[in-house]
């Protein structure tokens, strides 16, 4: 086997793996509601860097990402908080759209740029 050919070959694979990183990050919108105000707290992971949040409902919050994960929990109020992630410039993009299943419980969603 030819040893020069190898280091080219893995220059090559990672160009091409750093282009398929390389996407404009799109405008995320995160919606937190709920029939009436409840607490929440948690943690959104934008692009890998992980963000606390925390606050009452209605809370829209907006990044700029290729991906977005969350994960909320619900103050003690009763009701049900719910979630919607979605990529309002691109209306055929998938969103996510999840809620807690009342007080002191968890929800999570997450999408990824199309």
């Amino acid at each position: 086997m030819n040893y020069r050919i190898l280091p080219l070959i893995t220059m090559v694979g990672a160009l091409m793996a750093a282009g398929c990183q390389t996407r404009a990050p799109q405008e995320v919108v995160i919606q937190l509601t709920s029939a009436t105000p409840v607490s929440y707290s948690g943690t959104v992971v934008v692009d890998g860097q992980s963000k606390e949040i925390t606050g009452r409902t209605p809370t829209e919050l907006r990044y700029q990402a290729n991906r977005v994960d969350c994960r909320v929990k619900q103050g003690s109020e009763n009701g049900t908080l719910t979630i919607e992630v979605m990529f309002p410039e691109n209306p055929d993009a998938l969103e996510s759209v999840t809620a807690s299943t009342g007080p002191d419980t968890l929800a999570r969603g997450s999408v990824v740029a199309p």
